[in-house]
């Protein structure tokens, strides 16, 4: 449920890191790893915050036909800090 996604979440921050990227529910292989791969790009020149890649990442993903509903491109939550470039 939503108090074990948080608890881990807040595992993390309290360990240092600065925000978490989760899965709220199973979420489709070929999509998360397209969706991944996509904001993994986004962020390695270094010019984009965490949270404007991850939205650039579910954007590709919801403009395509097969993967337009919410489960391929919504499942992944992002918490803390987004505005942190990387």
């Amino acid at each position: 449920g939503g108090e074990a996604l948080s608890g881990l979440a807040r595992a993390f921050i309290s360990s240092g890191a600065g925000s978490v990227l989760a899965t709220n529910w199973k979420v489709d292989a070929t999509a998360s790893s397209l969706q991944t791969r996509a904001l993994l790009q986004g962020l390695a020149g270094g010019r984009t915050t965490v949270a404007q890649a991850l939205a650039g990442s579910q954007r590709l993903l919801y403009t395509q036909a097969e993967t337009a509903h919410p489960f391929y491109w919504a499942g992944f939550q992002l918490i803390g800090d987004g505005g942190v470039r990387l």
